[in-house]
């Protein structure tokens, strides 16, 4: 008798796929973020990373450059990193 398993994964590369190769078959992953994506300022991400690093980002790249853009709009619409008292 076969069985099939189907794997999720929360993130499988592509590099990832070539080296299990039929073993990923029927694997389901969930990409949090990609370069391919055409929403606001991801493109520029993107090419900006390739003519800074000369690689193509990850998603921990995306995710970093992400998160220090809140943080500075946060920063700016507060006046202050200050905290204050509670």
């Amino acid at each position: 008798m076969l069985v099939t398993i189907v794997f999720v994964v929360p993130e499988l590369t592509a590099s990832e796929v070539e080296v299990t190769g039929d073993a990923a078959e029927s694997t389901i992953a969930i990409a949090s973020w990609t370069r391919l994506a055409d929403t606001p300022g991801n493109q520029a991400f993107v090419e900006k990373c390739r003519a800074t690093y000369g690689i193509e980002p990850e998603s921990g790249a995306a995710q970093s450059s992400a998160t220090l853009y809140i943080l500075t709009e946060v920063i700016m619409a507060a006046g202050s990193t200050d905290a204050g008292t509670s």
